[in-house]
């Protein structure tokens, strides 16, 4: 399983919409974090599944592309280091969702391999 995931992710590394699809996916990240102050609100429950499959996507892109490292790197540092963070994770995932403590484990796992 983890050789086809590996080759399906360089696959689809050198396809020209992958870097798009990953900005919205990004886009979303930061929009379901960002919060305009307001600690209390947390994203409806259909959103932090959503959220845990962009965190999932994320992940399995990092852990299993060098190419997809760097291409974070490159586009999304600012976004990784200021706009994710896993304060505001914490603050806006309700601890009752059973998605929330590994969607904050991936998220951190993906955040601290592109910061690197």
């Amino acid at each position: 399983s983890t050789v086809c995931t590996s080759w399906l992710v360089e696959a689809i590394a050198d396809i020209s919409s992958t870097r798009d699809f990953c900005f919205r996916v990004v886009a979303y990240i930061s929009s379901a974090l960002a919060n305009g102050g307001d600690h209390s609100s947390q994203p409806e429950p259909h959103r932090q599944v959503t959220l845990h499959h962009a965190a999932f996507i994320f992940h399995t892109l990092v852990q299993d592309s060098s190419s997809f490292v760097q291409m974070f790197r490159t586009h999304f540092t600012e976004e990784f280091r200021y706009f994710i963070s896993i304060s505001r994770m914490k603050q806006r995932l309700p601890e009752s969702n059973p998605l929330t403590r590994s969607t904050v484990e991936l998220l951190q796992s993906t955040k601290s391999k592109i910061l690197r």
